[in-house]
């Protein structure tokens, strides 16, 4: 599936509890010049994932500001750091406490 070429399109995939944080991200990053960053859950297709949006404003000759930049699925990357971090935690349980030795 080819990404949504207009924000308003990736807003309405967004989890409806995060939408207006989005759009208010978009409206800050158009007004202001804020450089956006966001990590997105949506749903496509059936699916959810978890995208990463980045962008800066710019403009189109004289007038218009314009928003360009990436979106990019970063689903599997947080599972794998989710899936570490509880092994490493299942790790750290499975090892016997240190205890001070009692050596005379």
């Amino acid at each position: 599936m080819a990404p949504p070429a207009q924000f308003h399109a990736l807003v309405d995939m967004v989890a409806a509890d995060q939408r207006q944080q989005v759009d208010h991200a978009i409206r800050r990053t158009r007004v202001y010049g804020d450089a956006l960053d966001l990590e997105l859950p949506v749903h496509i297709e059936g699916r959810n994932f978890l995208m990463r949006l980045v962008g800066q404003t710019g403009s189109i000759g004289s007038d218009q500001r314009v928003i360009s930049g990436a979106l990019q699925d970063i689903t599997d990357q947080r599972r794998t750091e989710e899936l570490a971090a509880s092994a490493l935690r299942t790790k750290g349980q499975e090892l016997p406490p240190n205890e001070p030795s009692t050596s005379p």
